[in-house]
C-alpha cells in the first residue's frame, strides 16, 4: 500500500462525506491522533482498521489502499467516472478499433448516455478522441493521457434521473420494468 495514496484517499473520503476527524475517527473506533496520523502519511492502518473504514463507510480496501481507481466495492455506480471507466474497459474488450461509425449505432441503439446531459458530452468527445487516435493523428499516450484527465473530470455524483420524465415512459412506470 503506497502510504501517500492512502493518506490522500482517507481525506479525501472524510472530506467528501462532510465529518470531522473526530467524528471519522469515532466511527472506526480510532483516536483523532491515529486519524490525523493516518492523513498526514505518519502511520499506516492496521487491515482491521481498514476493513472498519472499507465496511462503514462503504468504499473498498483497493481504492483506499490505492490499487484501484474505483471507491465503491459493489455494482453500484455513484460517480460519473465509474460508468465511463466501465465503458471504456467494456469497448477495449470488445474491439481494439472503435470509431464513432461503430459507436453510434450502438448508443442509437441502447439509449446508453443519451438522456443525461453529462454522459451526451462524454460521448461526444469521446467519439472524437477515439477518431483521432484511430485516424493516428494522436498516439496511444495521448489517448490514454485524455482517459485519466476525463475520468478526473466527470469524477462527479450522477444525478438521479426521473424515470416519467423519459420520452415513451408512462407515469411513474420505468420503461424497463416489463
Amino acid at each position: 500500500m503506497g502510504l501517500e495514496l492512502f493518506s490522500q484517499r482517507i481525506k479525501e473520503l472524510r472530506t467528501k462525506i462532510g465529518i470531522t476527524q473526530k467524528d471519522f475517527a469515532d466511527a472506526v473506533h480510532i483516536t483523532t491522533a491515529t486519524l490525523s496520523s493516518y492523513e498526514n502519511g505518519i502511520k499506516k492502518p492496521s487491515l482491521s482498521v481498514l476493513a472498519d473504514i472499507a465496511e462503514r463507510y462503504t468504499v473498498s480496501i483497493d481504492w483506499l489502499c490505492g490499487m484501484s481507481d474505483i471507491m465503491d466495492p459493489g455494482d453500484t455506480f455513484r460517480m460519473y467516472s465509474d460508468i465511463i471507466r466501465t465503458i471504456i474497459k467494456i469497448a477495449d474488450s470488445i474491439t481494439t478499433h472503435v470509431i464513432s461509425e461503430e459507436i453510434n449505432p450502438i448508443l442509437d441503439a441502447t439509449g446508453i448516455g443519451f438522456e443525461d446531459d453529462v454522459m451526451k458530452d462524454f460521448f461526444s468527445e469521446w467519439i472524437k478522441m477515439k477518431d483521432l487516435y484511430y485516424s493516428n493523428v494522436i498516439d496511444e499516450e495521448v489517448y490514454k493521457l485524455w482517459i485519466e484527465k476525463t475520468l478526473t473530470k466527470y469524477n462527479k455524483t450522477i444525478q438521479p434521473c426521473n424515470w416519467k420524465d423519459l420520452p415513451g415512459s408512462k407515469d411513474s412506470e420505468i420503461p424497463f420494468d416489463k
